[in-house]
């Protein structure tokens, strides 16, 4: 008679020790933490595409070779983000859309452009910068389709470029994916989607502001976010404290180009505020994420706000200047009393009267 059977314990699984959940929980917090700093960034590269229509424009013509006139068109920045198959969403950076205003055929379609930023080398970009195009092809034709019977479908797909940041000799001056259709007779057929490339790391901020890449300025701090990797990785707070210095160093200088661009009406006044509000964000972002030095966080959002306050008290003395000119010149008083009083440039007060007077004809 065979024995009974022992039945076989089951193995109680050991209780998470407090070090373990703690860990764990620490490391859930740490991934959420990095998503939203990848989030603030993303927020921020698109901050920068809100500034006016006559420096966007300006912006995309230097970047894709197009001549557009800013008062001739009209811009829009469309939707970014896709549905996919299994319900999830992709989004890509930012999309713009372009329609002539005037002497254009009333059934011409507009014009799309897409960029899309890289910090790190990606070897699978040109793919998905593909698939954005061809999410908002499909996007495009549904919203502005001719909705004809012949059966034939076309999609127009956007001129893109990615805007690589950091420096990598590895980053190609141009992105190509190949796509090969089987033809009538079996041979292969390719066809070449090439998408240009930025290396931004070649632009200092003088060739910036001599191709009008304007809104592009404030990621001239992130040059040198390898450098602070570097010295956090090495555990080295002084280097990190030296380097946090010169990014500083960097937003003062790009800060008062901004209002030297505007002093030259090459920016208006709400450019540099998106402009420089960027600059900020972009240092507060490097200088919490490193942990460099975080009391120049204030120095630097104080220095951004002195400049731009000062702006604006300075723009509404002008204003009230110019009034009381127009003033003065009503009731006739000389140039030279008037510059006297105003301190106003001899140049503006001759174009207020003359203004004025054509004014009254």
């Amino acid at each position: 008679m065979r024995p009974p059977r022992r039945k076989k314990r089951r193995k109680r699984k050991k209780p998470q020790k407090s070090s373990e959940l703690i860990f764990g929980y620490v490391k859930g917090v740490g991934i959420i933490a990095e998503r939203r700093k990848k989030a603030k960034i993303d927020e921020i590269m698109k901050h920068l595409f809100t500034v006016s229509k006559e420096t966007l424009v300006t912006m995309l013509n230097s970047l894709f070779g197009v001549v557009y006139n800013p008062d001739e068109v009209e811009i829009l920045q469309t939707n970014s983000e896709f549905d996919e198959f299994d319900f999830k969403i992709i989004r890509g950076d930012a999309f713009f859309r372009i329609l002539r205003k005037f002497g254009q055929n009333p059934d011409a379609k507009p014009f799309h452009y897409h960029i899309e930023f890289q910090t790190l080398r990606d070897r699978l970009i040109g793919i998905r910068v593909f698939e954005y195009d061809f999410k908002k092809a499909l996007e495009n034709e549904r919203l502005e389709g001719a909705g004809n019977d012949s059966g034939e479908i076309v999609l127009y797909m956007p001129k893109s470029m990615v805007i690589h940041v950091e420096a990598n000799a590895k980053i190609p001056k141009e992105y190509k994916v190949k796509l090969v259709f089987t033809g009538e007779n079996g041979e292969e057929q390719a066809v070449d989607y090439k998408i240009p490339v930025m290396r931004y790391w070649e632009y200092d901020e003088k060739r910036l502001v001599e191709e009008k890449l304007y809104p592009l300025l404030p990621l001239q701090l992130f040059l040198l976010r390898s450098e602070l990797e570097k010295m956090a990785r090495r555990k080295k707070p002084d280097g990190k404290r030296e380097t946090i210095a010169k990014v500083k160093s960097i937003a003062d200088q790009v800060v008062r180009t901004a209002h030297r661009l505007g002093d030259e009406d090459s920016l208006k006044d709400e450019d540099i505020e998106k402009i420089t509000t960027a600059i900020g964000e972009l240092f507060r972002h490097l200088n919490d994420k490193y942990k460099a030095n975080t009391k120049l966080n204030a120095e630097v959002g104080g220095m951004i706000r002195t400049l731009y306050d000062e702006r604006v008290f300075l723009r509404g003395k002008d204003e009230a200047n110019k009034e009381m000119a127009i003033k003065l010149l009503k009731k006739g008083l000389s140039i030279e009393d008037i510059v006297d009083l105003t301190n106003l440039p001899i140049e503006e007060v001759e174009a207020l009267r003359d203004g004025h007077v054509l004014d009254e004809e």
